[in-house]
């Protein structure tokens, strides 16, 4: 089988839209099928990402995606490539016709086959790109404790957020804001060497089981105020008692 995790491990940068563009590909892929040739409605891609994106945007990030170049390195070769042959516009439509790489089609096929579609919407939905890595990253180990530097280096921020309060806010609690309601919504560990932070636990949790933020119990408790609120209104318009 193909390499699936090259994205994953991929030292390329990518912005929110240029990562989404590429699970959408992923996403209406036709496994069986070798069509290379994908159509998308702009408003769709560009749904969600901020700030919002003007044409000028629009035509920029996909002209930085033809030339985004992939390394997938494999026992008896390394292949250097773009994920995309071309982008095409159709003018007055509003639609984008994307041409994929031939020879990246396996790979991406290989993915698809790897990730279930539920996955991969999650995926298309999160607005931090870093969300998304550590998404897949939990989705192939649930239980995963790994080094902070390990960590930036597979998110490839190394020289980023050296502040460790920062990429805690920055990458770790948007993650978890993220995924909270997705099937890998997460608590995490801190674990110190030397009164350092070296290393997080993280670990999957049933949302059931995930413990609740003061703002989360006060919104839960809202919600079920309106709730006994609406069945007393019911009652007393209609007399019904269920």
């Amino acid at each position: 089988m193909k390499s699936a995790h090259f994205i994953i491990e991929s030292r390329q940068e990518l912005t929110a839209f240029q990562q989404k563009v590429i699970i959408a590909i992923i996403a209406n892929l036709d496994l069986g099928k070798n069509t290379r040739s994908l159509s998308f409605k702009a408003r769709s891609l560009m749904e969600g990402i901020e700030p919002k994106m003007t044409y000028d945007d629009l035509r920029q990030e996909t002209l930085i995606l033809v030339g985004k170049v992939y390394e997938i390195e494999e026992k008896d070769r390394l292949l250097q490539i773009s994920i995309l042959e071309s982008v095409e516009f159709i003018k007055g439509q509003g639609v984008i016709k994307i041409l994929i790489s031939k020879e990246l089609l396996p790979y991406l096929l290989s993915i698809k086959q790897s990730y279930r579609l539920k996955t991969l919407k999650h995926l298309i939905n999160f607005r931090s790109k870093f969300s998304v890595k550590i998404y897949l990253i939990l989705e192939e180990n649930p239980e995963k404790t790994i080094e902070v530097n390990e960590l930036r280096s597979l998110l490839n921020i190394s020289n980023q957020y050296k502040d460790y309060a920062t990429f805690k806010t920055r990458i770790i609690l948007q993650a978890q804001k993220e995924l909270h309601l997705t099937d890998l919504a997460f608590t995490f560990q801190e674990i110190k060497e030397s009164r350092r932070i070296t290393k997080i636990a993280f670990k999957v949790q049933p949302l059931s089981q995930l413990y609740l933020s003061n703002a989360q119990n006060q919104l839960s408790k809202k919600i079920d105020y309106l709730s006994s609120q609406k069945r007393q209104d019911l009652i007393r318009h209609t007399g019904i008692l269920s």
